[in-house]
This record gives C-alpha cells, structure tokens and sequence, in this order.
C-alpha cells in the first residue's frame, strides 16, 4: 500500500495556541461596567471565521468596539478588537478568522462571547454575554445528547449515532475509571458523512498531508471536540481511540503536553482494539527482523510515514503489557506521578 493511498485510521491530538490576548480575568467583565443595550448578531461563515454585528444607539460616540470571547473548554480569554474605518470612525462590523492554525476553531466548538464598548468620554460598557455553536453551515445537521456529550450528525441514520453515543459512554465509563477522571468535561463529536466533507474543516495542513493521508479521526483537546470521518463505515473504533485522547488530557490536564507519545497513542489503541487485535503484521514483522522501534524514540510520532502503522503496534503491546505485567493501582500510580510533572525516562 502507497503512501498516497494510506489511510491514517488516528490523526495525533492537536492542542492549538491562539496568539489572541490571554486574560487570567473571567469571561464576564468587572461590576464597574454598564451593560449597553446594544443588539449583536453572529454571522456564521465557518470555515474561514465568525462575524459579529453591533448597532449601538449612538456610533458616533464610540472610541473602540472589542469582542471578548472563549471556546468552552479553552482556558484562553481571547478578543479583537474592530477596525477603524478611512473616516476615524469605528466599523460595526467585524470579522474573526478562524482558517489559520493559531486561530482555528472546529465545527462543534462553543463559543461565549460579549461586545465591549469604549465612548468617548472613556466610559466602558458592554453587551449581555451569550453563546452559540460553531457548526458547519454546509450541512442540515441533527444532534443527540446525554448529560457528557453531544454529537452533531448529517446522513447518517439516528440508530447509528445512538450506538457511537453508547460507545462513548461506555468508553469514557471504563477508561475513566482506569485514569481516574470522575468528572470529566463535556465532550462533542462532529460527524462528517465523507472525506471530501470532512476536509474542509481541518485545519490547515501541509500540501504532504493533503495529498497522502486521510484523517478519519482527530480530538482537539482545547476545546474538547472530536471530528469523526462517519457515512458507511464503522466508527466505533476510531470513536474510542479519540475518546481516550479527551480522557487522557482530562487526566493529566495541562501535563498532557509531557506524556510520552506511546504512552498517549498505546492506551488510546489498547481501548479501541482490546487486548486481542487482529494480527498486527507491521509488530510481528519487526519481532522476526529485530527491528522494534526503541521505547525511547516513541516520545513523539515518527516522521517516517512507513513507520506510523509500527509505532501504533507497538505502543499499544508496550500497554498492554504494563497493564498485564503490572498491577491497575500502578498504572495508576504512572498517571499519578506523569500529573505531578514527573518524567517517564530517567
């Protein structure tokens, strides 16, 4: 199989940092601000960005218009601020991009936000804070929930959604309780019927990455959505192995970063495929040659594309074997101890 025909079943989680302003202030602004009757409409124009719309009462006394917003789980307060137009006056009209990779945002994400509005006397005051759903307007979507996730689906039929639901639920049921993560944070899948779909709304990717490989799953862990390649095929495998991302940065929270890729790729492949695989050619073939990839060189994904099917075969037999060889409570304990900032090699 070419690497232009590959299929890469497990994209690697991506945790995307904004160059946007980072506020250790809550969402909300401070009491000493009015709230401004101003009427604010969002203009979804998903994937190149969001458009926001003000009309306030009185723009000719308006020094500077600034939204404020979060996507849920980010831990980032991010704003921008409108335009000045060719007349000194401030536009009511302002555009947020969310196409390139510092700024991208994934179909599922929600968003809350608040306009902020400087006059010209210095006075400040803004908007009643509110929210929507980043969704891709291309398409007639559907949800169904359960109290820790949501899922947005087109195409496919209600019956299937509900089995990749449970499946979560189940996934995130069992491998929480391994990773002791009791409560974990809302979870939201987006479902794409097909590739050519589903492409659409990633983020931006090398021209390589374009060509050879085809993404059927991706978690994004700041803001805990998961795009899924669905239409025919079976996703209950690629919807746990990316379950298991979100539980492992629920786990581990900002030491995610730290732990070593084996570790993060291995467990989500262990979850997903059990602890009796199909045979794994690529493993068994290093075995009988003597070239295993060292533990040591899988702290991050290889670059050489003819070894990715390898790294996942044998990170996950590297988990398997510690969860036989080694008692739950240690496994634990690895996790533990990965939280607290303590590294895995010597």
């Amino acid at each position: 199989m070419t690497l232009s025909t590959n299929v890469i079943r497990h994209f690697f989680t991506i945790g995307l940092i904004s160059l946007y302003f980072i506020s250790s202030q809550p969402l909300p602004i401070s009491a000493d601000s009015s709230v401004d009757p101003t009427k604010v409409s969002v203009e979804n124009q998903f994937p190149e960005g969001i458009t926001f719309h003000v009309s306030p009462s009185q723009p000719e006394d308006i020094r500077k218009i600034t939204i404020r917003f979060q996507v849920l789980g980010e831990h980032l307060k991010r704003y921008d601020n409108f335009p000045t137009q060719e007349d000194s006056s401030i536009a009511l009209t302002h555009k947020i991009r969310t196409d390139t990779a510092n700024r991208y945002i994934p179909p599922g994400s929600s968003i809350e936000y608040f306009i902020e509005i400087e006059k010209g006397s210095g006075e400040l005051i803004h908007t009643q804070p509110q929210s929507f759903t980043l969704i891709d307007p291309r398409y007639n979507w559907l949800t169904i929930s359960s109290p820790r996730v949501s899922i947005y689906f087109y195409g496919a039929t209600l019956e299937s959604t509900k089995k990749a639901l449970k499946e979560v639920e189940h996934t995130i049921k069992t491998i929480g309780e391994l990773l002791q993560t009791d409560e974990p944070e809302h979870l939201t899948l987006t479902v794409y019927n097909n590739f050519s779909h589903m492409k659409e709304a990633l983020p931006p990717r090398s021209a390589i990455q374009e060509e050879q490989l085809i993404v059927e799953g991706i978690f994004f862990r700041n803001s805990n959505v998961i795009l899924i390649l669905g239409g025919q095929r079976d996703t209950s495998i690629v919807t746990s192995h990316e379950t298991v991302h979100f539980l492992i940065d629920q786990a581990l929270g900002p030491m995610t970063s730290t732990i070593p890729a084996w570790l993060n790729e291995g467990l989500a492949e262990f979850a997903s495929l059990g602890p009796n695989p199909s045979p794994q050619t690529s493993l068994n073939e290093a075995i009988r040659n003597n070239t295993l990839l060292p533990l040591t060189s899988l702290n991050s994904p290889p670059g050489d594309p003819k070894k990715v099917i390898l790294f996942y075969e044998e990170s996950r037999s590297v988990v398997q074997f510690l969860l036989e060889r080694y008692s739950v409570q240690s496994f634990q304990l690895l996790f533990q101890n990965l939280k607290k900032g303590q590294a895995i090699d010597p």
